[in-house]
Order: structure tokens, then C-alpha cells, then sequence
């Protein structure tokens, strides 16, 4: 008896899916470009190469700034680097700048307490 079932079933499923191939459609395939070249391409431009002038970043950093010591043109950046660290630690400004370390631990959030 579940043989003769599961044949019918096999059969159902058959036939469902004869009428399901029925109503598809072909998908209509077109050949076509999908990029199109311009008319009139661009002409390229030359290349030329220009030298790139790191000293506009002498002044980013850290955010210290030396005071008084005036930044030689010879020296490179090494040494305004050098010179400003040596004379913003001799002087101080790093604690005014980034302020006094905490001493206390920040307060703790208030516990949500179970009410019943």
C-alpha cells in the first residue's frame, strides 16, 4: 500500500511540474555592448613629475610648540624636531599642554537595583 502511494505521488509531482514548465518563458538574450567608446576620445595629458615639498608638515605633530628657538632652514627636520622636544621638555610646556595626570579613579555608575 505505501508503495502504491509513493507512486502516485511521484506521479502528482510529475504532472505539477509539467504545467509549471508550461507557463515559463525563454529569456531573451540580446548581444549587445554594454560600453561604448566616446566618438571623440580625450587626448591624454603629459605626465610631469614635480618635486613634493615636505616642509609644510614642519608644523603638524604632537601639538607642542617651541617657543624662542627659531627653526634653521639648514638643518633639516631631524634637528627642529630635536630642538623643539629639547626645549618644550627644558621649559615645561608639555604639562601645560596635556595637563596633570588624574589622582583620583573616575566616579562609578549607580547600580540599577532589583525592586520587588
Amino acid at each position: 500500500m505505501n508503495h502504491i502511494s509513493q507512486t502516485v505521488m511521484i506521479h502528482k509531482e510529475k504532472v505539477a511540474r509539467r504545467e509549471i514548465g508550461v507557463l515559463t518563458a525563454n529569456k531573451i538574450t540580446s548581444r549587445q555592448y554594454k560600453i561604448i567608446a566616446p566618438a571623440n576620445p580625450e587626448k591624454p595629458i603629459k605626465y610631469v613629475r614635480k618635486t613634493v615639498d615636505y616642509t609644510i608638515f614642519d608644523d603638524l605633530g604632537h601639538g607642542v610648540k617651541s617657543i624662542g628657538t627659531p627653526k634653521s632652514k639648514k638643518g633639516g627636520s631631524q634637528s627642529s624636531i630635536h630642538s623643539s622636544g629639547a626645549s618644550s621638555v627644558g621649559s615645561g610646556l608639555i604639562s601645560a599642554v596635556v595637563g596633570p595626570a588624574p589622582t583620583t579613579k573616575p566616579p562609578t555608575p549607580p547600580q540599577v537595583g532589583r525592586t520587588e
